[in-house]
């Protein structure tokens, strides 16, 4: 039984490119959503907040499986909820998020 009959023989060597390369890209798009979403909470008006909405729509159009994924690292702010302006509503980081992948998907 030599390695080809056996593929785990190479179990613990270097990974293959196109692992490292799903992987960065992975990362990447996390990095990108993570960003647009604090950018929106952050923000500290309506117009920016807005536009920062619409990145974390494209991005969550882009990839909505992987921005589905994303959504309970959002959950922890829930207490902490959005505002946008003194006669506007406050609306919870997670309930954002789930809602604009819902509108989106």
């Amino acid at each position: 039984m030599g390695s080809a009959a056996n593929p785990l023989a190479h179990a613990g060597s270097q990974p293959q490119t196109g692992d490292v390369k799903a992987w960065t890209a992975e990362a990447g798009w996390a990095v990108l959503l993570v960003a647009a979403f604090a950018g929106y909470y952050l923000a500290p008006g309506l117009p920016l907040s807005v536009g920062f909405l619409a990145i974390c729509a494209i991005l969550c159009y882009l990839q909505l499986p992987f921005a589905v994924s994303l959504v309970p690292l959002a959950m922890p702010f829930f207490m902490l909820p959005k505002h946008l302006g003194h006669p506007h509503p406050e609306f919870s980081l997670g309930e954002t998020a789930i809602v604009l992948c819902v509108v989106v998907g």
